[in-house]
Parts: C-alpha cells; structure tokens; sequence
C-alpha cells in the first residue's frame, strides 16, 4: 500500500491529535533514515503505521493478542495500551495493510519497548516516535541532536528517558526494555 492510501485511512481511524502525530513520526523517520543510510520509503511506511494498534480498545487488544497466540505478561495486561499497540499494529499492518517487509513489521512491533536486538530501522522507527516535533518534554531537544548524530547513543539516551520516567511516575517497567538498555549500554562500552 501506498503512503498517500495508508494517510487516506489514518485520516478515518484517528482523531487530528494522533493523526497529526502519526505525520509527524513518519517525516521524522524519513529524515533520520536519510541521514543514518536506511531506506525513507521504508521507514515511512513503518512511521506511518507505528500507532494503527491505537485505534483499538484495550479489551480488543487483549482479545487480539489472546487470538494471535501471543504470550500477554502480567505487566502487559496491567498496561494492555502501551505495551500491547505495537505488537497488533505488526499484525495488522501485515493482514489489512499488506505489509510483507519483516523488517517493517518488527520496527512497528518495537517501537515502544525496544528489543536487545534492533535493526537500523527500528531504531529509525523508536527515535522518531520520540522526538517528532509534536513531542515537548524535558530532554526532547538533547535526544532530537543526538538521534541525527549517533542511532546508538540515542537509543540508549531515549531507554534511559523512558524509564526515569516510568520510576518517577511509580509505573510497571516492562521487562524488554531494561534488556534492551542493558545491551545497549555494553555495546557502547565495548565500543570505547
């Protein structure tokens, strides 16, 4: 499917908030895709589409999930929106949207908690959500300079982020992340 079709339909599921951030995601990624040698078309199907699991509520969610035999944790069934929209958004950019791409797919599925393993394109994907323009927050200037300069230093800065976060507003740390920052920290180390 193409961009402008994907847009068409966005346009329909979303209010103008998310849909004004899902644009947002989408330009992001094609810019940082530019600038980190991935490919833009790709990285702005997968920004385009990185927020279609939000459209459904979080008992269709579960039920989704529950269908497609996906193992649900006990953190992702206490916070079924954000931990559960990205693993449904992958299967539904692949059954209603025809996206065959596993890399797409995987960078739709990750794009909220990370994974020990990214591709160039996940990162691309996980960044942009991060700091696409809509986005104002203590820091978000700091990590928008950084995912331009160096995918890795930015994804460990944006694991870092999250989970202060998430400590500071005494929420449930999904266990993915912590993994991903970790292995993302030696990376950097062994690095030096």
């Amino acid at each position: 499917m193409k961009p402008a079709a994907i847009k068409q339909q966005l346009r329909v599921d979303f209010d103008d908030a998310r849909y004004e951030h899902i644009l947002g995601v989408a330009s992001t990624c094609r810019q940082l895709a530019t600038r980190h040698r991935v490919d833009p078309d790709r990285a702005e199907i997968a920004g385009l589409l990185h927020d279609i699991g939000r459209r459904y509520t979080v008992d269709q969610l579960i039920s989704m999930a529950e269908d497609a035999d996906m193992a649900i944790t006990e953190i992702a069934l206490a916070k079924p929106g954000p931990i559960l929209h990205g693993p449904i958004g992958a299967l539904v950019a692949e059954q209603e949207f025809g996206v065959t791409d596993s890399d797409i797919l995987t960078a739709i599925r990750l794009h909220t908690f990370g994974a020990e393993e990214m591709s160039a394109l996940s990162k691309v994907v996980y960044l942009a959500d991060k700091i696409e323009p809509g986005r104002q927050y203590s820091g978000v200037e700091e990590l928008r300079r950084l995912a331009f300069d160096d995918l890795d230093r930015a994804m460990l800065m944006a694991y870092d982020q999250t989970l202060h976060y998430l400590i500071d507003h005494q929420e449930l740390v999904f266990e993915q992340t912590i993994k991903a920052r970790n292995k993302m920290l030696q990376k950097l180390r062994r690095a030096e």
